[in-house]
């Protein structure tokens, strides 16, 4: 037998309340009959039944999920997990979203999770990528027996044939759909080869597209490393994956038109663009080529071959005057040579010899006889003449 104090049997019914999958999350539809607004911001209410109520409180933090808070009078359905306020002790509805009864429940459910994500920032445009103007390789999550893979071909084949698609077959309905389309969206990470990926299915009821509304798909296509678009349904459908995705095609096939050019197009834009830098290339060689021309003629003017030229002109003309100046100073050295030749010979005793005289010294040469009495008698003369010389022995002295 057990004995529990209450706060042990409370913590031990507080354990069972939110550990069960339904009360944990569950969906209550009921009128409110009474309404309280805490100064703190925290809304206490009751909903009523046919027989019985259900205490609630909608707190503070959970309050931007709502848009108009509900009053006394309304029937409602709130959403939110079961559980027990201790210091009560009563069980009561702890809501995290609430709204006017009437709307179906998928779309209950939509409007809950779509608040719930967009509080989160799922949703914020600043985190949305730009889809890549020319992709190399598109991933494709879709069924691979459904009428949109070939559409979706059939559009890329005939904008831009030399696109690659990689095919990533899903389930795009029924149980099991949301965790198969995780999976091909993962399939496509790990081949690290897509630029962009696109998810699509054709359209259906409300019920057949509820699993693109999936939580975990929603958090996979946030992300998920590649930009993603999401081709749903019919243009006027939308979904959770349209929230969370880069950018929403309103159509499987709008979103292969918007995810190749038209190569037409690009093919266009080549031209023009081709056609752009060759104006641009030839104004660009046409500025050099004068540039280099003037360049060229400074370098003429400034070039040290001029200088050099000057230079040698100088040369040649100091070599010309050198030569000049030479041949003038050995000319003059000729004349002043010739004018000496000239008085040497004038001078040279031989030339008095030749006219007539002679020159007495003595036979060894060494002394020169001036006058008569100079001469020895006992020693020979030497008579110089013009044409030879003559040894005499003097014989007496007689002055003549």
């Amino acid at each position: 037998m057990y004995v529990l104090d209450i706060d042990q049997l409370t913590a031990y019914l507080t354990d069972m309340l939110e550990t069960d999958p339904i009360l944990s999350d569950v969906w209550v539809r009921g009128e409110i009959t009474s309404f309280f607004e805490s100064r703190a911001g925290h809304c206490y209410f009751t909903l009523s039944g046919a027989g019985s109520q259900l205490k609630a409180v909608l707190f503070k933090g959970n309050r931007f999920h709502i848009g108009q808070l509900p009053k006394v009078g309304d029937s409602v359905v709130a959403h939110g997990r079961v559980s027990i306020y201790a210091d009560q002790g009563q069980y009561q509805l702890y809501v995290d979203f609430i709204s006017g009864d009437g709307v179906g429940l998928l779309q209950l459910q939509f409007e809950e999770l779509r608040q719930r994500l967009e509080a989160e920032g799922l949703f914020d445009l600043s985190r949305k990528r730009p889809i890549p103007e020319l992709p190399r390789v598109i991933g494709l999550v879709t069924s691979p027996q459904g009428a949109v893979l070939h559409d979706i071909l059939t559009v890329l084949r005939r904008r831009f044939p030399a696109v690659e698609v990689v095919v990533s077959p899903s389930m795009v309905q029924g149980a099991g759909a949301p965790e198969s389309l995780v999976s091909a969206l993962e399939r496509l990470w790990e081949l690290e080869e897509c630029d962009v990926i696109i998810i699509a299915r054709g359209g259906g009821a409300p019920e057949e597209l509820a699993v693109f509304n999936s939580e975990i798909l929603a958090r996979a296509i946030f992300r998920s490393p590649v930009p993603v678009i999401s081709a749903v349904g019919h243009e006027t459908d939308t979904t959770i994956a349209d929230y969370v995705a880069d950018l929403r095609a309103p159509t499987p096939s709008a979103a292969a038109e918007l995810v190749v050019p038209d190569r037409r197009d690009v093919k266009a834009a080549i031209d023009a663009r081709f056609e752009e830098m060759s104006g641009w290339m030839e104004r660009y060689l046409d500025e050099r080529r004068v540039e280099i021309e003037r360049r060229c003629a400074r370098l003429k003017h400034l070039s040290p071959t001029r200088e050099i030229e000057r230079h040698q002109r100088s040369v040649e003309m100091l070599q010309l005057r050198g030569a000049t100046a030479v041949r003038r100073c050995i000319e003059q050295a000729e004349h002043r040579l010739e004018s000496r030749v000239l008085q040497l010979q004038v001078l040279d005793p031989r030339a008095v010899l030749a006219r007539g005289y002679a020159a007495v010294e003595t036979v060894d040469g060494k002394t020169r006889l001036r006058s008569a009495a100079a001469a020895s008698r006992e020693e020979a003369l030497r008579i110089v003449m013009s044409d030879g010389d003559l040894i005499v022995r003097p014989s007496g002295r007689e002055r003549a």
